[in-house]
């Protein structure tokens, strides 16, 4: 299981605190989000691995997604003492596919070789041409990578992309400005339409069946796949705070699956739940 714990820039206040132990030696990271008023839009975060032992997580600066940009990777790297990267990750930016927009940048300090984690957002436009010839997709990676795709891989991603649409990409860069041999891969698979109200009818026949099933016989998921929409609930209620009563609205959603590639072999595959509460209204 993955976690993403995700904080709007704009909510926090420095100093920014966090319980004894919880804050795993990034406060400072966090200051910094808060104090920077053009990260007001921005989210930033940590990223639990819970399948692996490292203690310490990875850390995410994310923009809107609406305005996919790296332009704020210079300060998140020098604010995790990761200066020295800088060149090689914009660099690994700027040299990407025109199909794709920068997005994210991660840095996993915990995990082997410390990587920084490499996102691209893939606009509507392209995940539409990626979806009516696939092999594009592993043309623009054959383009970007020093490594080619290989047969298997690509016969998976002409797959995925054929049957969802392909939003993200994901990579990891090492300090010496070379690539590991892994790959993220994000799809959507039409969630926006999915209502956490009514999960009974949602699968049978649909798209995300057809890619689950297949996801499944790969060996990348098993049958627990299913439970993901099983989760998935809304529910309004309310809640006192503060001396004041307000109607909150609690959702748990599909948000995307992703999968995994290394050596040029899809190894895992991870489905995302997006859990949020909204305030709705005071009651007095």
């Amino acid at each position: 299981m993955d976690l993403l714990m995700e904080y709007k820039c704009a909510a926090l206040h420095s100093p920014v605190i966090f319980a004894d132990g919880y804050g795993y030696g990034f406060q400072s990271f966090f200051d910094a989000c808060a104090i920077d008023a053009s990260l007001s839009d921005y989210s930033c975060g940590f990223s639990f691995d819970l399948s692996e032992a490292s203690e310490v997580p990875g850390i995410y600066l994310l923009p809107n997604l609406g305005h996919p940009n790296a332009d704020y990777v210079p300060r998140m790297l020098s604010w995790l003492g990761g200066e020295e990267r800088t060149a090689r990750v914009m660099d690994a930016f700027a040299s990407a596919p025109s199909a794709w927009r920068p997005y994210y940048a991660g840095y996993m300090k915990g995990r082997p070789g410390a990587p920084a984690r490499l996102g691209f957002f893939i606009p509507p436009d392209s995940q539409e041409r990626y979806a009516l010839r696939p092999e594009l997709l592993t043309h623009d990676l054959d383009e970007y990578r020093t490594f080619p795709v290989t047969t298997e891989e690509r016969e998976k991603l002409l797959f995925l992309a054929s049957q969802g649409r392909i939003w993200d990409l994901q990579f990891d860069l090492y300090p010496d400005g070379s690539f590991s041999d892994a790959l993220g891969v994000s799809l959507g698979l039409g969630f926006g339409t999915f209502d956490p109200r009514n999960t009974s009818d949602y699968l049978a026949g649909s798209m995300t069946e057809t890619v689950m099933l297949e996801l499944e016989r790969w060996g990348t998921a098993d049958v627990r796949w299913r439970q993901m929409f099983e989760a998935c609930y809304a529910v309004k209620c309310v809640v006192r705070e503060n001396g004041c009563r307000r109607l909150v609205a609690d959702l748990v959603r599909p948000n995307t699956v992703k999968v995994r590639f290394r050596q040029g072999k899809p190894f895992v595959a991870k489905g995302y739940l997006f859990a949020r509460s909204y305030t709705l209204e005071e009651h007095s």
